[in-house]
C-alpha cells in the first residue's frame, strides 16, 4: 500500500508518519518511509524568493526520484509512505497512492510552532507567510481518486489514522 501524508510545516507529518511505521512494523509490515525534505532538487534548479531559496514551492522536490522509487520498489514493501508538504501536490505520485492523510492546523497555530523551531535559526515574518500562503496553494489536497482522510494536527489521532491506512 502506497499512503501519503500531508500538511503545513509543523502539522505533525512526521510526528504521525513515525507512529504509523513503527505501529505497522509491530504488526510484522515491511515499512518503507520516504520523506520529501530528503528528496529535494539539486539547489542550483530550485526557485528563488527574496534572492534566498524557496523550500515551499513543488518544484523544489525531486517528484522523479520518488516516482521512481515507489515504481521500481512496490513489490518490496508491505508499505511505502510518502511524507511531505506537498505530498498531495504531483499528479503522477497522487495516481500511485492507494490512501493519504492530511494534518491541518490553523494558522496561529502553525506560526507558534515554526517560532518554537529553532532548526534553522529565526526566519524572518515574510517568510512564515510565504510558508503558509504556498502550502494553502500547492500543498492541500483537492479532489483524489484514493482514499483521504483529514485529521487535526493539533492532538493527532492516532487510532483513526491506524484503522484508516489498515
Amino acid at each position: 500500500m502506497i499512503i501519503g501524508i500531508g500538511g503545513v510545516s509543523r502539522s505533525g507529518k512526521t510526528v504521525l508518519t513515525k507512529h504509523l511505521s513503527s505501529w505497522l512494523e509491530t504488526k510484522g509490515h515491511k515499512v518503507m518511509v520516504l520523506h520529501q525534505d530528503d528528496l529535494v532538487v539539486d539547489q542550483k534548479l530550485m526557485p528563488r524568493i527574496k534572492g534566498e531559496l524557496d523550500w515551499e514551492h513543488p518544484s523544489s522536490i525531486d517528484f522523479n526520484k520518488i516516482i521512481s522509487f515507489i515504481q521500481l520498489n512496490r513489490d518490496q514493501w508491505d508499505y511505502i509512505i510518502v511524507d511531505g508538504l506537498f505530498a498531495f501536490a504531483n499528479e503522477e505520485l497522487d495516481q500511485l497512492y492507494d490512501k493519504g492523510v492530511y494534518l491541518s492546523i490553523d494558522k496561529k497555530t502553525f506560526i507558534k510552532r515554526k517560532l518554537e523551531d529553532k532548526r534553522w535559526g529565526g526566519e524572518p515574518a515574510w517568510y512564515l507567510d510565504h510558508i503558509w500562503d504556498s502550502h494553502q496553494l500547492y500543498g492541500r489536497p483537492g479532489i483524489k481518486d484514493f482514499q483521504l482522510l483529514h485529521i487535526g494536527g493539533t492532538d493527532i489521532d492516532f487510532k483513526t489514522a491506524e484503522l484508516f491506512v489498515q
